[in-house]
């Protein structure tokens, strides 16, 4: 089926939503020059499980994500309660003020359940958006692994990019709690130490 082909109020199957998100997610606009934004589509679906809308990211305003797009920019105020929907990309947690991560948007929104596509490895998500869902109460699954390597594919760059981010915050992490301990060690004193310790360490120097 083609994006053009869905109806709304009309129910089609798991995978037919899967599969729009994925179409949708193709038809993302970038917002930078210098580094590479990920591409995102969404589908909502109504609490009887018919087909209520899509989007995907920069869709209506570049930089504007898919799932925002979808629940604030083209339903604001609506009643959401209870529906469903697809996102191809674990939903963000940390935005710049005064923008809100889209977890907190489908929290806000009161979404019954919500299928992601792939995880996001970049630091600022790294499954704390899945969690956040949960904690809210929200149903979390993930799409099938097909959907979900086919996502990858289409983000490598995204993913390549975001997954150096995640180990250069980790390197810093391990630099901060390492960096206190050699401080003290540059700073160190043999009369520091007890006149016991002293001739024990100098023992085991030789």
């Amino acid at each position: 089926m083609k994006r053009e082909d869905f109806i709304k109020g009309k129910i089609y199957t798991h995978e037919q939503y899967m599969e729009l998100s994925i179409m949708e997610m193709m038809e993302s606009k970038a917002e930078h020059t210098d580094k590479a934004d990920p591409k995102v589509g969404a589908v909502l679906v109504d609490r009887n499980g018919a087909f209520f809308d899509k989007s995907h990211r920069g869709e209506l305003r570049i930089g504007d994500h898919g799932e925002f797009t979808v629940l604030e920019r083209k339903h604001p105020g609506e009643d959401l309660s209870g529906f469903t929907l697809y996102t191809t990309l674990e939903p963000c947690v940390k935005r710049n003020f005064p923008k809100k991560g889209c977890y907190k948007r489908c929290i806000n929104a009161r979404i019954g359940k919500v299928f992601i596509g792939h995880p996001d490895p970049d630091p600022t998500v790294a499954s704390n958006g899945y969690k956040l869902l949960k904690k809210a109460g929200i149903e979390v699954e993930f799409y099938d692994k097909k959907y979900e390597e086919e996502i990858a594919k289409a983000n490598e760059q995204f993913f390549k990019e975001a997954t150096k981010r995640a180990e250069e915050d980790k390197t810093k992490e391990i630099q901060s709690a390492i960096d206190p301990i050699e401080n003290e060690l540059i700073e160190f004193q043999l009369q520091d130490l007890s006149e016991e310790a002293q001739r024990t360490m100098i023992d085991k120097m030789g």
